[in-house]
């Protein structure tokens, strides 16, 4: 039997009883074309010079769409044609933080301030460390990710390992893997079609091997939204707890002694609840990411390929595979998603 509290209950607790955790938006500096915004309650609109992109929302830009935010401490993050953006929020020890990430396309982020720790920056299969630096992040069809570095350095890690990418330098990590080694690279020689059409055709030349890395990945991401759960959920009952003892104990002491018990017990759980959830949604909201952008485009590619031949072993293979995600996807992620997810 499932105990677990509602997610809808939970998410309004998260909203409305500490809004202070919320970071601060980015401003959109500049656009091309008609660049798309879709607000963590699911709606989409157009997204305009001036406009603020909050932790939880999505830009997405199609073909000659471009979109270039500016974050607070004025570092700039751009969003290339027929790419998807996201911004979400995370709790590191007691601190609010940002993660940005692109699930398909092209993103560069020039960031030259960097205060505190550094910010979290993942692609669907990896995940980057900056020294404070310009770098471009491809995300490709089949899962996997291009790094490639302008200025600065970064750490790319991936299945455990890490590489450090230096100026003019780019790591590929393939979905599933482990980074692969640096190479050099002239600024400009490599573009997002031409590698993304390499990913393609790799994807469809063997789409088994795609969809177990790509799954590999979730199983990964599923590891970490565990974890995040197992810290959420004894807070939350502890929270459920002492707020019941404190109704009790203001019906057998009164206003003083329940406001005491308060300041001393139910504050300090209603601070460290919602930071817990946070890391909960945010791998949640990854995994979604995952199955969405990546399982969602091999498949409709796989399909379109194999239409014609239903019982070919490679699309019945992928199938498998496919099946064993999204199994995977409703058993541990769908009870932390609300229908504004999806």
């Amino acid at each position: 039997m499932n105990t677990r509290t509602p997610v809808p209950v939970v998410l309004a607790f998260l909203v409305f009883a500490a809004p202070a955790l919320f970071s601060q938006p980015a401003e959109t500096v500049y656009v091309e074309g008609f660049p798309e915004l879709r607000s963590s309650a699911g709606s989409l609109s157009d997204l305009f010079f001036g406009d603020p992109v909050r932790s939880g929302e999505t830009v997405i830009t199609g073909r000659g769409d471009v979109a270039e935010l500016q974050l607070p401490n004025g570092n700039t993050i751009t969003v290339s044609s027929n790419s998807v953006f996201n911004m979400q929020d995370y709790d590191d020890e007691g601190e609010t933080r940002t993660g940005f990430s692109n699930s398909r396309g092209a993103v560069t982020y020039r960031f030259n301030v960097l205060t505190g720790r550094q910010p979290r920056i993942q692609s669907a299969n990896a995940v980057a460390g900056v020294r404070g630096t310009v770098f471009t992040v491809f995300a490709g069809d089949d899962g996997s990710s291009l790094f490639l570095v302008e200025s600065g350095r970064i750490a790319v890690s991936a299945q455990g390992e890490e590489v450090e990418v230096g100026e003019d330098f780019a790591v590929e990590v393939r979905t599933g893997e482990a980074p692969g080694e640096p190479f050099e690279v002239l600024r400009g020689a490599i573009d997002f079609s031409g590698w993304n059409g390499g990913r393609q055709d790799a994807l469809l030349a063997n789409p088994v091997a795609a969809a177990e890395g790509a799954y590999r990945r979730m199983q990964e991401l599923v590891r970490e939204l565990n974890l995040a759960v197992a810290e959420y959920e004894p807070l939350r009952a502890q929270l459920t707890e002492a707020r019941a003892e404190a109704t009790r104990v203001f019906e057998a002491e009164g206003q003083d002694a329940v406001d005491a018990f308060r300041e001393e017990f139910v504050r300090p759980l209603e601070q460290a609840t919602p930071r817990r959830l946070l890391n909960v949604r945010y791998w949640a909201l990854s995994t979604l990411s995952l199955r969405r952008h990546v399982f969602g485009r091999m498949y409709s590619l796989l399909k379109s390929t194999y239409v014609m031949e239903p019982n070919h072993p490679d699309w019945v293979a992928y199938r498998n595979v496919h099946t064993q995600a999204l199994a995977l996807f409703e058993d541990a992620v769908v009870p932390w998603l609300v229908p504004a997810d999806i």
